[in-house]
């Protein structure tokens, strides 16, 4: 996981939805080819992104690496850059 300068942001539950809604894109591909999407840290627990394919937030574990697809979009999954936090 690539992780950029951090963005430090407190939100109710309903501004996080809209927020990775207005900011969750796809930055490139990795050496295997796999596409790498913005994510934010949305709780103690897990790292969130807005998908535009299926229009809906997918939710992931904490921590590093490659990620098995929550909508049938994206065949062979995805990794995740962490852009911020919204917890703080």
């Amino acid at each position: 996981m690539i992780q950029t300068n951090l963005l430090k942001i407190r939100m109710t539950n309903k501004q996080k939805g809209k927020y990775l809604q207005e900011h969750s894109k796809i930055l490139g591909y990795d050496k295997e080819k796999f596409p790498l999407v913005t994510c934010w840290k949305i709780d103690d627990y897990h790292y969130s992104f807005y998908c535009k394919f299926c229009d809906r937030i997918h939710n992931h574990g904490l921590g590093n690496g490659h990620r098995v697809s929550h909508c049938d979009y994206w065949k062979k999954g995805y990794g995740l850059v962490l852009q911020g936090d919204l917890t703080k």
